[in-house]
């Protein structure tokens, strides 16, 4: 192992650093310079999941797998997000198969119909058990019975399509319908969504009356926001873990400006913001309107005809650096072309750009934190549990490139860094070691290609405040008048608090730009609420199967610098298979 003392400055890494004369530049690592956490890696399911989820075995079971199975036997998604579909009505223009999603409530006042749209909700609960328990819901219009035109294709010329008459929050509402759809999914199927967007591009007027190529609904800003109230006021009845968020707009300006216009009341009503990013370019402005209002930023849509994996990797590159999101999604798997889906033959075959995907979402889990690398063609992301970096690195060019990575920033390093790359032979091959000196290693990349690098041993630790520390501070009791406190093997120095008592919390001030919260899941661990400077609350959910500790289980967003406060409290509530809604109180790492 490489060790150094080169203290914490970038300025020391900058006059410590080796640059061979063969690379043509220096990619320098700063992980004392930390963005967002990343919640997952996903896809949208609409249309694709309405095709393959009625396919014959073990083909859409393969399918599905490949994109939502653990690495290396999938690329490992962990966000999926389900289209609660509107339907059209009866007489309408045929929307053409698979974008044809069915609804729930087939007319007005008519019973729910819950064996509607079974090929979805298959492929919902495949990617669930694979892995992807970061769910969310949204709809791209309203059932067709509570529009305008009486057809959820769109409006007359595109204009807004929502009746005013479904807009809040009575029985028989828009709102209404989403939230008993949510509720059913949890109760009657075991899927809790996490979110759920009431609009898809409410701005755009591409909407049209019996357009028949998908669903699709303009919204007024007003309607818009009486949706996402109503909303906010209904799902605690239905589905109380599932939050609602804004607005999935197609075009960056537009959601910027959105944002800008949302009250007081709709902004607390919503969690986090959803946005795509097939136009516009306030990338940052964007990240920080959401991050002032106290939110988190989603990516939930891109896509494009790129088989290549040119476009991906030049889109999540651009989106993680400038807009930070918590979590990015691809619009369907066979848009961007990671997989070619004959829906009439039952067969898929893998595209260049899926193993171009693969070299982000098998390296770069979620719990990595994205850090500092002054390299427009790549991304760093650190995992300070295991304590691994991976880099990310592309090379579109027609000639080779040679990099020298520059690590010095890391207390400790291992000896070696192993590649993976994807180029015009390869695909996600393993390419074997280079070897770390004075840290930092070079590697020469062929063109067109991505390159993973993964370095273990990467040792940077901030600073780390136990649960024993006097800035920890208890509210309710559970052992006498405080939390319990309980010696555990496998905890940050071997013990931890914990309570079980609804509404006891702790609190924590700290000094710093983000703080990262470590602890336990267990069988008996209930759902804990955490919340910033007085802010929304976000609920985690502790449960697990089997008992794990010292894992991050919260991140704050990326917080200006100064003094800030997190509060973490005991809801009382639990997933259905947990004993006890217990939370404990471990250990919080703080970014300077």
């Amino acid at each position: 192992m490489t060790k150094f003392n080169l203290g914490i400055g970038i300025s020391v890494a900058f006059a410590c650093a080796i640059l061979p004369a063969s690379a043509q530049y220096t990619a320098i690592v700063n992980p004392a310079v930390q963005y967002q956490t990343l919640e997952g890696w996903g896809t949208s399911l609409s249309w694709f999941a309405n095709g393959v989820g009625s396919w014959p075995e073990p083909v859409r079971s393969n399918l599905v797998d490949s994109l939502f199975a653990a690495p290396p036997d999938g690329l490992g998604l962990t966000y999926a997000r389900y289209n609660i579909g509107g339907g059209d009505c009866p007489s309408c223009k045929t929307i053409p198969y698979p974008h044809n999603v069915p609804g729930y409530q087939p007319a007005a006042n008519a019973p729910y119909d819950w064996t509607a749209d079974a090929s979805q909700r298959w492929v919902a609960k495949r990617a669930y058990a694979d892995g992807a328990v970061f769910l969310e819901a949204q709809s791209n219009s309203a059932p067709w019975w509570m529009t305008i035109t009486g057809s959820s294709t769109g409006g007359v010329k595109g204009v807004p399509n929502i009746s005013g008459a479904y807009t809040g929050s009575n029985k028989g509402s828009f709102a209404d319908y989403l939230a008993t759809v949510v509720g059913h999914f949890q109760s009657d199927y075991g899927l809790t969504f996490r979110a759920l967007d009431p609009t898809n591009e409410p701005d755009e007027a591409w909407w049209t009356y019996q357009n028949i190529k998908q669903e699709g609904c303009a919204f007024a800003p007003e309607d818009e926001q009486s949706v996402i109230k109503s909303l906010a006021s209904l799902l605690p009845g239905h589905s109380p873990l599932t939050h609602v968020v804004g607005m999935d707009a197609y075009n960056l300006n537009h959601a910027l400006a959105r944002l800008a216009n949302y009250s007081s009341a709709t902004m607390d009503a919503i969690t986090e913001v959803n946005t795509h990013t097939y136009a516009g370019n306030n990338r940052a402005e964007l990240a920080a309107a959401t991050a002032a209002a106290g939110k988190r930023m989603v990516m939930s849509e891109w896509g494009s005809s790129d088989i290549s994996g040119k476009d991906i990797s030049r889109e999540i590159t651009r989106d993680m650096t400038n807009m930070k999101p918590a979590a990015w999604a691809i619009w369907q798997p066979d848009w961007p072309g990671l997989v070619k889906i004959d829906y009439k033959a039952y067969t898929f075959s893998k595209n260049k750009a899926y193993y171009v995907f693969a070299n982000y979402t098998h390296f770069i889990r979620p719990g990595y934190i994205f850090v500092a690398i002054n390299d427009n063609n790549s991304l760093a992301a650190y995992d300070q549990r295991s304590q691994a970096l991976t880099i990310v690195t592309t090379n579109w060019k027609l000639a080779s490139q040679s990099v020298t990575y520059q690590l010095s920033n890391f207390h400790e390093l291992g000896t070696n860094a192993q590649g993976y790359q994807t180029s015009a032979t390869q695909d996600l091959a393993a390419i074997g070691t280079v070897r770390i000196s004075i840290g930092s290693f070079t590697a020469t990349l062929p063109p067109n290609s991505v390159t993973s690098w993964v370095i273990s041993k990467a040792v940077y630790a901030p600073s780390a405040k136990s649960h024993n520390d006097s800035s920890f501070l208890y509210s309710g009791s559970n052992c006498g008048s405080t939390w319990c406190s309980t010696k555990q093997k496998g905890a940050y120095r071997g013990d931890y608090h914990w309570s079980s008592q609804p509404e006891s919390y702790y609190t924590l001030t700290f000094f710093g730009t983000q703080a990262r919260v470590y602890g336990s899941r267990a069988n008996d661990r209930g759902i804990a609420s955490f919340s910033v400077d007085g802010g929304a609350e976000t609920d985690v959910d502790l449960y697990a199967t089997s008992r794990t500790d010292n894992e991050l289980i919260y991140a704050t967003p990326s917080l200006p610098p100064g003094p800030h406060s997190l509060k973490v409290r005991v809801s009382g509530l639990k997933n259905a298979n947990a004993t006890n809604v217990i939370v404990q109180a471990d250990r919080v790492d703080v970014v300077p």
